[in-house]
């Protein structure tokens, strides 16, 4: 059984995102288990205005209910520094280093650039000091074997972006195996914003879609994502069929994706949460 950590955007929870996924889990329920995670933040008064408008309809106002509090992993200020994310990465360390290892992790929106953080400091054990990310002096999780990106986009934070940079030990970029998801239509991350991701990571796949900002889930791509999922290894993921209704064209809205380097995030316009 294979176990998959998943992280839900900004102004989502674990239950809104396990209902979204309801159809992928039952396509993969005697093969993965799906974690679902919610974030430490609860969005309350005006940092709620950007939370999902597509959400359950169980998930109301209701903040006597903790399964109906909306949530996110950070928030970000004026100078794009990421408030409130050293609490979201001790939840983490912690969350990994006392339960049962993962294969793998998936994030939405604002959970792929937790995912892709996460990600990219276990791959990194010298940089794990300086993000107090250390259990007992140890690891607190083996790298996983593969990530899933639905809507990412590198962090803005500089604190954080410096962890894709090269160290002694290791070279520039996320080299973990990973599934880079993108919606063509989608104006909450921009598809340049998640070709920045994908530009970044060194054992990369991406498949698109026609659609906006939600992970896809019809037929064929639950039995894409099951198959990529089940893959072994690199060479076994790769040879997954493209979902029979992927978009076969990539579109970027602004510049080709040939122009852009894998950190110039700050040329790129403002990115909405979620």
């Amino acid at each position: 059984m294979r176990r998959v950590l998943v992280l839900h955007g900004y102004g989502q929870n674990s239950l809104i995102l396990s209902k979204r996924l309801q159809t992928l889990r039952r396509e993969c329920k005697t093969d993965c288990e799906f974690v679902f995670l919610d974030a430490l933040h609860v969005l309350r008064g005006p940092d709620s205005k950007h939370c999902d408008p597509l959400r359950v309809k169980a998930v109301v106002s209701d903040e006597t209910n903790p399964d109906y509090l909306l949530r996110a992993w950070y928030s970000a200020d004026e100078n794009k520094r990421y408030r409130g994310i050293e609490r979201t990465l001790s939840y983490l360390r912690d969350y990994l280093a006392f339960g049962k290892p993962f294969h793998g992790i998936l994030g939405f929106s604002q959970g792929t650039i937790v995912a892709s953080v996460l990600t990219a400091l276990l791959e990194r054990p010298e940089l794990a000091a300086d993000y107090d990310f250390l259990v007992g002096g140890y690891m607190p999780h083996p790298p996983f074997e593969f990530a899933v990106f639905c809507a990412g986009s590198l962090p803005r934070d500089h604190r954080l972006l410096r962890i894709f940079d090269a160290t002694s030990l290791t070279p520039a970029g996320l080299h973990t195996r990973s599934l880079h998801v993108i919606g063509n239509s989608d104006v909450v991350v921009l598809p340049e914003h998640s070709q920045l991701l994908y530009n970044a990571s060194t054992n990369a796949r991406a498949v698109y879609h026609t659609g906006g900002h939600f992970i896809p889930t019809a037929p064929a791509w639950r039995d894409f994502f099951r198959a990529y999922l089940m893959a072994v290894d690199g060479d076994a993921a790769e040879m997954v069929p493209q979902p029979a209704t992927a978009d076969h064209v990539q579109v970027l809205s602004l510049v080709s994706a040939h122009t852009l380097s894998p950190f110039n995030t700050w040329n790129l316009p403002p990115m909405a949460a979620g």
